[in-house]
Formats: C-alpha cells, structure tokens, sequence
C-alpha cells in the first residue's frame, strides 16, 4: 500500500508543473529531463530522472493499491488510466485544530480591524502575483495579510495595505484564521491537497481558491468557498469583491464550511484509510 501525497510518482519535481511555468501534460524524456536539470542542475537533474523512472515503474507492479490525497493526484499520476487499484482519501487536519492554544507575541502584528488572509510561500506558484494585482482592483478593501516563506521569486515590494509575516508557528497562524474575514490560496500549480484550506475551514472561514489539483476536492464552490480558474486575476478579484460586498452570501459560506470540515478531521480520514487496509 502507498499513499500519494504529491505527483511523485511521474514528476521529478514532485509538483507537475513544466518548467515551473505551466501544468504539465504528462511525463516522457525529452521534457522531464530539461525541466528537472532547470530545477535541480544537470548532474542532479539525470540522477532524480532516471531515479524517479524506475521507483515508477516498479511501484505500478509491486503495491498492491495506491491512496491519492485527491483526484487530481490519481489523475495527473495515471492511476485512473492504470490497471493498479486506488483509493482517493484526503489528507486530514486533527480533530481538535480549531481549539487554540496561548496567543504568539507575533500576531500583535495583524490589523485591529477585518483582513484578508494568505497563507503560504511567498512564490509565483502559490499566486502570489496574481493575488497581488487583483487585490489591487478591489475597492473599499480591507488589508491583506500575508503569512509565508520568502522564496527566490517572491516580490521584492509590496503595497502599503499588504502586511508580510514570515514563518509563523502554526499555534499562531490559527489565530490569524480566526480573526480574518476570510481566505484566498490563489495557486496557479496544482495543489495535491492544501491542508491551509482545511484549517481556514475549521476555523469557520471561507477560501477564495483557484479550480486546479486537488483545490476542488476541498473547496464546494458556492458552498464552502468560491473557486476560479488559475491565474485569472480579474476573476480573483471578482470573487474576493463578491465576499467584501455580501456579507449574507460569506456568513452562509462560513457556517457551511465549520460543518463540512468535519469530514476532513483525523476521525474521519482515518477511519478511511483503515477500511482500505483491512
């Protein structure tokens, strides 16, 4: 039994994304090799290829059924064109993730008032630049708070009414969660399973999230959140200005997420995983 948590078992680079630009179409040589080398370097690039070409094949003839942590994954990996047995299980948040411990000294750092609230690398692949310019079109908006790891292609600027905290403890971070107005993990690579999502939803927030990997599995559009297509910043923009504008529309939103995130706690999951391994 293996369980996938990520597009490892047909990418290198473990994320599908061709050359860390757009989703990729599939495996086969003549990409992968150019594509990891601009990742890794060449030497390194060669070894993970071929590394990663023979764990692949191997695995699709010795294990005896896969668990994906999302459709995205079974799909993106050949499972569901494969002869191997699957499952789709999500990754899960504990039961008790929305009881919060002592307040971090960090968090006096967060607006008195509602904000917005990103959490994630601060990168191109989370969306940050398109998170960024579509922020900038909303009007009357209140400011956008940003809790994440600085990269090699974060933004080396940010506008005045965007707040930048690095490396939170996670204690800290679900304090954030309650106290914003609500969520947005605008990612343009497919996410396998964004457990952010999940702790925005136990924390009874609704996510403005994009409609790629395994985002949808989470996300009930219209329901628990709003999704959009990936990298569309007009559409971001539109979906964050819908939650400022109707207030009736995010507090049902709210209300719907506290009750389904009770599928996604470890009671749950586990008790899924367990049936498959019996």
């Amino acid at each position: 039994m293996v369980t996938l948590h990520d597009y490892g078992l047909v990418c290198a680079k473990k994320n599908f994304m061709h050359l860390g630009a757009n989703l990729c179409s599939g495996p086969a040589p003549a990409k992968c090799l150019p594509c990891a080398t601009g990742h890794y370097g060449a030497v390194k690039a060669a070894a993970t290829s071929l590394g990663n070409w023979a764990s692949s094949f191997a695995a699709r003839r010795v294990v005896d059924r896969f668990i994906a942590v999302s459709h995205a994954v079974a799909r993106h990996t050949g499972l569901t064109q494969g002869r191997a047995p699957y499952d789709v299980i999500p990754n899960f948040v504990p039961d008790d993730v929305e009881v919060l411990g002592p307040e971090d000294a960090c968090l006096r750092g967060l607006p008195g008032s509602e904000f917005i609230l990103f959490v994630g690398d601060l990168t191109r692949l989370k969306g940050i630049d398109v998170l960024l310019q579509a922020y900038a079109s909303l009007e009357r908006a209140p400011q956008l708070v940003l809790v994440g790891r600085r990269v090699a292609d974060t933004p080396t600027e940010f506008p005045p009414n965007v707040l930048v905290f690095n490396m939170w403890p996670h204690s800290a971070i679900m304090h954030a969660w309650r106290r914003s107005l609500f969520g947005v993990l605008p990612s343009v690579g497919p996410e396998a399973c964004a457990t952010v999502i999940m702790e925005a939803m136990a924390s009874g927030k609704a996510v403005v999230a994009t409609d790629i990997g395994g985002m949808p599995d989470i996300v009930d559009h219209g329901e628990t959140g709003l999704l959009v297509p990936s990298g569309d910043a007009q559409a971001l923009a539109n979906a964050m200005q819908t939650l400022l504008e109707d207030r009736a529309l995010l507090a049902r939103l709210e209300a719907t997420s506290l009750a389904k995130v009770e599928r996604l706690k470890a009671g749950a999951v586990v008790t899924r995983i367990e049936q498959v391994y019996r």
